[in-house]
C-alpha cells in the first residue's frame, strides 16, 4: 500500500475519532501549532502557491487564505478534501495526521469558547 493510499484510508476513517497518532508533529510545531500554521507549512512544501492547492481541493484561493490565516476553519467535508489533495501532492502521513489533529483541537477550542456556562448572576437577572 503506497503512502497516498494509507493517507486516504486515514482520511476516510470516522473523522470523529482522534487517536494519539493524530498528535504526531513535525518541524513547524514549535513555530505555529495551530491548524492554520500546519496547513500553511505543508501547503508551502507540497503545493507551493495557494492557487495550486485550492485548485486540487476545489475551492477558491480566498477560502484557503481564510483557513491559513486562522480567520475561519474548514468544514469536515472541506477538511477531507484538503487532506486528500495534500496526500495526492505527496504529503506524508504524519503531516496529514498533524493537520487533522490540529483541526480537531481548534474545533474543540472554538466550540468551548462559544458555549459558556451561565453564572449565578445571569440566572437571577
Amino acid at each position: 500500500m503506497d503512502r497516498s493510499a494509507v493517507a486516504q484510508r486515514h482520511v476516510e476513517e470516522d473523522v470523529g475519532v482522534v487517536t494519539d497518532v493524530a498528535r504526531i508533529g513535525f518541524a513547524s510545531d514549535a513555530e505555529d501549532p495551530s491548524f492554520a500554521g500546519h496547513l500553511r507549512e505543508v501547503r508551502k512544501c507540497r503545493a507551493g502557491k495557494q492557487v495550486c492547492l485550492s485548485f486540487h481541493i476545489g475551492c477558491t484561493d480566498a477560502a484557503l487564505s481564510l483557513w491559513e490565516s486562522g480567520a475561519r476553519l474548514p468544514s469536515q467535508r472541506s477538511l477531507r478534501q484538503i487532506l486528500l489533495a495534500l496526500a495526492q501532492l505527496g504529503a506524508t502521513t504524519a503531516e496529514l495526521l498533524t493537520i487533522r489533529g490540529a483541526w480537531f483541537s481548534e474545533t474543540r477550542r472554538r466550540s468551548m469558547n462559544r458555549v459558556r456556562p451561565s453564572s449565578v448572576n445571569d440566572v437571577q437577572s
